[in-house]
């Protein structure tokens, strides 16, 4: 499958790069930057992270011209989780922080939530423990305030992992078992595993 997998590459990076000069010349930013966007992913799976860098920046400096404060966040999310990739973790911090401050800013509850997780999995790796779970309990909040049961429960095994981290081993179990029951309400047998 490896060399379906590189073909399949070869092809959509031929076809989002002939996209891009379609947009580009009918001067559609929206749709170019929503193609360099692709064109960052197709270039962070074929391992070649300084295009998918500089790639993801064209995208956002394009969003950000054409007022989308949306196409920006979502393209910082993708740089945070390129630049942790990278072991750059400090500006993977400041990205995902910016991102935070646009969707709360722009009311995407799902877009802060997403991101605060984020964040508080980089503080895990990066031994910053208070920080951690001051994002997962806000995280936590705010995919209960829409009623998004997964995220809840992705959050919580965070939560639990940090927690176990922290030898707050009552705390870890009351989040896992939390968890676990909502992946059992979701009929989710996978992260019935992972809780």
């Amino acid at each position: 499958t490896s060399q379906y997998d590189m073909l399949s590459t070869i092809e959509a990076h031929a076809s989002i790069s002939t996209s891009i000069s379609i947009y580009r010349a009918a001067g559609n930013q929206r749709g170019e930057a929503d193609c360099l966007n692709v064109m960052g992913d197709i270039y962070q799976r074929s391992d070649s992270m300084h295009d998918a860098e500089h790639t993801l920046r064209a995208a956002m400096k394009l969003y950000d011209d054409v007022g989308s404060p949306q196409g920006v966040a979502d393209t910082q999310q993708k740089l945070a989780r390129l630049y942790t990739h990278l072991g750059r973790s400090h500006e993977a911090l400041v990205t995902l922080s910016s991102a935070v401050q646009l969707y709360t800013a722009h009311h995407n509850t799902l877009g802060s939530a997403n991101c605060l997780h984020s964040l508080g999995e980089l503080n895990i790796r990066n031994g910053h423990f208070v920080d951690a779970e001051n994002n997962l309990v806000e995280a936590l909040k705010l995919h209960r305030q829409i009623n998004d049961q997964r995220g809840e429960a992705v959050t919580l095994v965070s939560l639990g992992g940090l927690y176990r981290n922290m030898s707050r081993p009552e705390d870890a179990e009351s989040s896992l078992k939390l968890a676990l029951h909502l992946y059992q309400q979701l009929g989710d047998r996978l992260g019935e595993a992972s809780a």
